[in-house]
């Protein structure tokens, strides 16, 4: 679009010229107020922001109308308004700002302030991710690897995955190495896959500190070591990461990388069931299956097994035998 401006000819007549000032003053005008509600937001006084963002904005600062956007969508310094910020977020978007371009994303995937659309909410993920937009890339990422709001395609996943990864984007490094530990979109490689998940949980993501507590605990890619497993599912749980609060159970309660303790591992299991996990549920009803920790129960055993089954765990062999148990050869698989 800029470069048309720049096709305007010599042979326009003076009378063009106070309509360009007057364009160049207003984005003046438009630039200094954004950077005076900039200074206010810095200092969290949105009352005193939102007024100026507002007339920078209808000024036609797109900066102005994503931070506007942005207070609508969490209530700060205005009422909370999904469908404003909607508005601001496209208005921005339309200018070509990659950060409303995503945020505009965010909208239609979730449908916030509009009715949920996957495949426009894909369009403007694939804007900002053209831009070289590392979240963006990310979230294209997931939606081919999942097909949703777009044909699945793994190697077009493991493709975006990579674009962010190589930003330094922790997310999608640890998406990458869960396609090399699954071997989704490209080989099995567990060395691949370790060496992305060190890179994100370096960062401190807590879905790769879990992933790669998973690989010393059983060899993938490393030395297999318990402790230095114990160690990253701490590292997660510390952050309130579901998967590996239940992993610290786990190893509590076969005494791998630290001291066996029924009661501590149950403990763990509790606090990752309430965040819904479901092997959480299942150990649970293996704690009253076989009275560890817990006084033996299968009537409780039969219903936190069949929580779990609930929430999508998949029993390998050996639990199948205390399922069938409890719960008959019927139950619910």
């Amino acid at each position: 679009m800029m470069k048309r401006f720049f096709l305007i000819t010599l042979c326009l007549t003076l009378l063009a010229m106070p309509v360009q000032t007057a364009m160049a003053e207003e984005s003046v005008s438009a630039d200094a107020l954004m950077d005076q509600a900039q200074v206010l937001l810095d200092a969290e006084d949105y009352e005193s922001a939102v007024p100026i963002l507002k007339k920078s904005a209808e000024a036609g600062s797109a900066l102005a109308q994503n931070e506007l956007a942005k207070c609508y969508i969490n209530g700060t310094g205005v009422a909370q308004d999904d469908e404003e910020a909607f508005r601001y977020f496209r208005m921005a978007a339309d200018q070509g700002l990659v950060k409303s371009q995503y945020n505009l994303g965010t909208c239609y995937y979730y449908g916030i302030g509009v009715e949920s659309d996957t495949s426009k909410a894909f369009e403007c993920f694939m804007l900002a991710a053209d831009q070289g937009f590392d979240y963006a890339q990310n979230f294209i990422g997931y939606l081919y690897e999942t097909g949703i709001g777009t044909e699945q395609n793994y190697e077009k996943a493991v493709e975006y995955y990579k674009l962010a990864a190589e930003q330094n984007f922790p997310t999608a490094q640890s998406n990458l190495g869960l396609c090399y530990q699954d071997g989704i979109g490209v080989d099995q490689d567990y060395e691949e896959a370790v060496k992305y998940f060190q890179l994100a949980a370096d960062q401190g993501d807590s879905s790769a500190q879990n992933s790669l507590g998973y690989c010393y605990s059983y060899g993938l890619g490393v030395e297999q070591s318990f402790e230095e497993a114990q160690k990253y599912y701490q590292l997660a749980a510390d952050q309130g990461n579901p998967d590996g609060i239940y992993n610290l159970g786990y190893n509590c309660y076969f005494g791998e990388g630290t001291e066996q303790d029924y009661e501590k591992a149950l403990e763990y299991f509790h606090v990752a069931a309430e965040m819904e996990n479901p092997g959480a549920f299942f150990m649970i009803g293996e704690c009253y299956f076989n009275g560890n920790g817990v006084e033996k129960d299968l009537e409780k055993a039969a219903e936190w097994y069949q929580k779990s089954l609930d929430e999508g765990y998949e029993p390998d062999e050996e639990d199948l035998v205390h399922l069938e148990e409890v719960l008959g050869e019927d139950f619910a698989k």
